[in-house]
């Protein structure tokens, strides 16, 4: 994608949120089929290695939905009528059969791949005009849905009947068609590209933030400085090293196995720029915490990067407070990510690796 049509992509994108708020609302047969090709899209997230560690939830019965919302600590929540409410569960660890009884297996970074998930459905609902309400979640949501003990409430919303399109089904497989294209990329090309599209990039992820809570607790840092960014490689790398010959169990090995990476992080220095995702110390609303605001944020510039024709790797280096020393933030702010932006490059073939399908974390009740 040349740059001119870069930038026209993302001031359409960035037109299209402003208005979201504004356009009249019209009735609209919002199908299941709509619900269910918007969650396929946020299923896309990328995850700790592959894991995909969350269920959804439909909920369409009226019983259960009334009795949901009368456990909701907010105001008029009862008294509303939503089409649909869908949860969203965050799974802590993963469940199979073994031996006739059931067998944990570890999920690494359930917390952040479920929150990057919750914002590529954020901007799926967005981006397909279907206004949606997020609700406070109460722990009693999983015995409500008769959902497994590795299941934790993550995220609540309500659905209404109502757009600002009368071709939601159509938007929702569009929207679909293109982001399922999206991949995790380790390899970028030596092209640059204008920083202002970042900044467009981050204005279009707070314009969409804004529309759900009031106050925006997380922090998109763009980092364009070479020295900045060796300074950050260089520290990564050497916890890196330290986890693979050291650390590292043979099942965390197994796991990352397949996405043949290894403790050199190239990509933190071959990309033009870095963006850093802080949230702050102890901040948070009655809707989420801040390190979930932060994972929602990161997931919704996800997928605003890749709309134009960009590409990005989620990297979670451990420990991060290096993070703060080098970028001069105070420790009030907590590095969530880091994430290399980019071009592909052309010689870079991802890992052959699958996404669970829509029934392997949907449920319809």
């Amino acid at each position: 994608m040349l740059e001119d049509e870069q930038r026209l992509s993302i001031d359409k994108y960035f037109d299209s949120i402003k208005e979201y708020n504004d356009q009249k609302l019209i009735e609209t047969d919002i199908s299941t089929s709509v619900i269910e090709s918007i969650i396929k899209s946020a299923g896309t997230a990328p995850s700790g290695a592959n894991q995909q560690p969350w269920t959804y939830v439909i909920i369409e019965d009226k019983g259960k939905k009334q009795r949901i919302l009368n456990t909701v600590k907010h105001p008029n929540t009862c008294s509303k009528n939503y089409s649909y409410l869908i949860a969203l569960f965050k799974q802590n660890y993963g469940l199979v059969e073994k031996d006739g009884s059931e067998a944990k297996i570890k999920h690494y970074y359930p917390q952040e791949s479920t929150s990057l998930s919750a914002g590529f459905l954020l901007a799926a609902f967005q981006y397909v005009g279907i206004k949606i309400e997020l609700l406070p979640v109460e722990q009693s949501l999983r015995k409500e849905l008769n959902r497994s003990s590795n299941e934790v409430p993550f995220l609540l919303i309500g659905i209404d009947n109502k757009s600002i399109h009368d071709d939601v089904l159509q938007l929702a497989e569009n929207y679909f068609n293109v982001i399922n294209r999206r991949r995790s990329t380790r390899k970028y090309s030596s092209q640059k590209f204008n920083k202002e599209l970042l900044q467009k990039a981050i204005q279009c992820t707070n314009t969409i933030l804004g529309y759900y809570v009031n106050e925006i607790s997380c922090e998109l840092m763009i980092v364009d400085s070479e020295e900045k960014k060796q300074q950050i490689r260089t520290r990564a790398e050497a916890n890196e090293k330290r986890l693979y010959e050291e650390l590292i169990t043979d099942e965390w090995r197994r796991a990352l196995k397949p996405l043949k990476t290894d403790w050199r992080k190239q990509h933190l220095t071959d990309a033009p720029y870095l963006l850093v995702v802080f949230f702050k110390k102890g901040a948070h609303s009655e809707l989420v915490d801040s390190k979930t605001l932060a994972g929602i944020a990161t997931g919704i510039m996800i997928q605003t990067v890749h709309r134009i024709g960009l590409s990005t790797l989620t990297y979670t280096p451990s420990p991060m407070q290096f993070l703060n020393e080098i970028l001069t933030k105070p420790i009030s702010n907590i590095p969530f990510m880091v994430l290399p932006i980019g071009f592909c490059a052309s010689d870079y073939e991802p890992p052959h690796i699958t996404r669970k399908s829509l029934q392997q974390y949907l449920v319809k009740i």
